[in-house]
């Protein structure tokens, strides 16, 4: 699990709480790390909750980060 968030970009909206980005465990993602997203200019603290090897799936858990 990572100490210090990492920043992304979703790759696609899945639902209101729920995205996917284009990192994956190639790029040393883990289940558990938190994720800070820039959606719609706003920033959007995120848990990654599956990972594969090229994307993962991220619920989001807080705004105004």
């Amino acid at each position: 699990m990572s100490i210090a968030p990492r920043v992304a970009t979703p790759e696609r909206r899945v639902n209101d709480y729920t995205v996917i980005i284009s990192e994956g465990a190639e790029d040393g993602i883990c289940e558990g790390d938190e994720l800070v997203l820039s959606i719609d200019d706003e920033h959007v603290i995120a848990t990654v909750v599956d990972v594969g090897r090229k994307k993962a799936v991220l619920e989001l858990s807080a705004t105004g980060y």
